[in-house]
């Protein structure tokens, strides 16, 4: 009878050996697998902003900086045309190896600086790269139903990577006031356009909640919905007016929630300044004849 117990546990411990092999080679695959993503994705990455801010002066960066500090500072929230030429574009390489960029989206203090692109449906770029190739981390992205033309507010959404990568380092905008505060604006640039974007607020939500849209049939709906956004910002990024004729962007990505919803959203509002013209690299090629 001890005999039979004795192989019994001795195959049950085997079996549990086996199990935690298999899980260790689980584990083990998902970290590399998880590795050689970012990898990638950091190489792709790599290669677009080089072609976008391969000439980015830091000392116009930081004297930029000094200028932003005083506007939030005396908080008078008025801007003229600003020298952003520091900005030196190449969306021609870009729109050469994808026609679906629009802009790009730079963010120092979370280490977001990507391209941003949009395609007829929201599920196309969530895991493919510039390059329309499969890519976990996927791509930063326009809600497709966003138009220029005509929407109030215009959503750009990215993933949440453990790792940091693409909009993983947004969650310190809710977990440290000072951080947010210190860093509430950021920049997105079109062809045509250098847009300062000042956070007036940013929140926990629910993906099954009203929480982003692209148009609004009167001013009032629109001007609502904003400030319903600003009333439920996890800090006050104080009074930063945004009225009728303003644009709103809106940052979505994967967040966990303080209440335990594992799947929760985090967003970004932040209001659309147009402060300067890009230099394009049609600029850069006429400076070189010259």
């Amino acid at each position: 009878m001890k005999t039979k117990k004795r192989k019994a546990l001795n195959v049950l411990l085997i079996i549990i050996e086996i199990l935690i092999a298999l899980l260790f080679a689980f584990c083990l695959y998902k970290a590399v697998t998880m590795y050689v993503r970012d990898k990638e994705n950091d190489s792709i990455q790599e290669e677009t902003q080089t072609a976008f801010f391969d000439n980015m002066s830091p000392e116009a960066v930081e004297k930029m900086d000094e200028e932003l500090e005083a506007v939030y500072e005396n908080k008078t929230w008025e801007y003229e045309e600003m020298d952003v030429s520091f900005m030196d574009l190449d969306f021609d390489s870009l729109l050469e190896i994808n026609s679906d960029v629009k802009g790009w989206i730079y963010y120092p203090a979370c280490k977001i600086n990507f391209p941003v692109l949009q395609a007829e449906d929201n599920d196309f770029y969530l895991y493919k790269d510039i390059y329309k190739n499969y890519q976990g981390n996927g791509s930063i992205f326009i809600d497709c139903s966003y138009d220029e033309s005509y929407c109030q507010c215009m959503t750009i959404y990215g993933h949440h990577m453990i790792s940091g990568a693409m909009f993983g380092h947004l969650h310190y905008l809710l977990e440290d006031e000072e951080f947010a505060k210190e860093n509430c604006y950021f920049w997105y640039i079109t062809p045509e356009r250098v847009y300062l974007c000042l956070i007036f607020s940013t929140i926990y939500t629910h993906p099954w909640l009203n929480y982003v849209a692209s148009y609004f049939e009167t001013d009032e709906e629109y001007l609502a919905f904003v400030e319903d956004a600003r009333e439920k910002s996890v800090y006050d990024f104080g009074d930063i007016p945004v009225s009728a004729d303003d644009k709103v962007l809106i940052i979505s990505t994967c967040q966990s929630n303080p209440d335990g919803i594992s799947n929760g959203r985090q967003a970004i509002y932040a209001k659309m300044v147009p402060v300067g013209i890009p230099k394009t690299s049609s600029e850069n090629s006429t400076e070189n004849v010259e």
